[in-house]
């Protein structure tokens, strides 16, 4: 048997797929890289997530600067 969404070789497990999930698999027939351009543009790499993590501690930082400088402002 088959997978229903990409084609290969199935498991053991059974699914059936919605309206939506057809559309993928059809989309995944005509392009066989569909899986690698998703996690290329879904998941995020180790650079990518402290990256991230750098924006946020630094905007975080910025806020509570505001912050103390408006609780000066009103002193």
């Amino acid at each position: 048997m088959t997978c229903y969404l990409c084609g290969k070789k199935k498991e053991s497990y059974m699914a059936y797929l919605c309206n939506d999930c057809q559309r993928i698999q059809d989309i995944m027939k005509l392009y066989p890289d569909v899986k690698e351009t998703l996690e290329f543009v879904y998941l995020r790499n180790d650079t990518q997530i402290n990256n991230k993590k750098d924006i946020v501690t630094k905007k975080l930082k910025q806020l509570k600067k505001v912050k103390e400088v408006e609780t000066e402002q009103v002193d």
